[in-house]
């Protein structure tokens, strides 16, 4: 890692500056140029957006929102033991298949949309 200017690394750095200081209200930014000064916290206007979008409106199909079921066992599925016929993907099972490779457990409504909630991924213990 290269160091800057007073020998830490910009990782050092980004901590430093980003930090905790006791005697400074966590709200209150550190006195550095680099940092952002005026954040409001929780300011809807800087949230992400919780998907990918175009610069070019493109065509939107509605996909359903009752999910169709399975005629396998997800056991036997996972076992790779089903005994599944071949069938075309059609808007229902797309529907399905994209809702539940999302890891979207719940929802919220806010006041700029919806907030998805996702899976969270844990460190599996040894």
């Amino acid at each position: 890692m290269r160091e800057g200017a007073g020998g830490e690394t910009a990782t050092q750095m980004l901590h430093r500056l980003t930090s905790y200081e006791p005697g400074r209200h966590w709200t209150a930014p550190a006195g550095d140029p680099r940092v952002l000064q005026d954040l409001q916290v929780n300011d809807p206007a800087r949230l992400p957006w919780f998907f990918k979008r175009y610069p070019q409106p493109l065509p939107r199909l509605l996909l359903p929102r009752e999910l169709p079921g399975t005629a396998a066992p997800a056991v036997s599925v996972l076992a790779g033991s089903a005994r599944v016929a071949p069938a075309a993907l059609d808007l229902p099972q797309l529907s399905r298949l994209l809702y539940l490779s999302a890891g979207v457990v719940r929802t919220m409504e806010r006041p700029y949309g919806i907030q998805p909630f996702r899976v969270g991924r844990r460190p599996v213990p040894p």
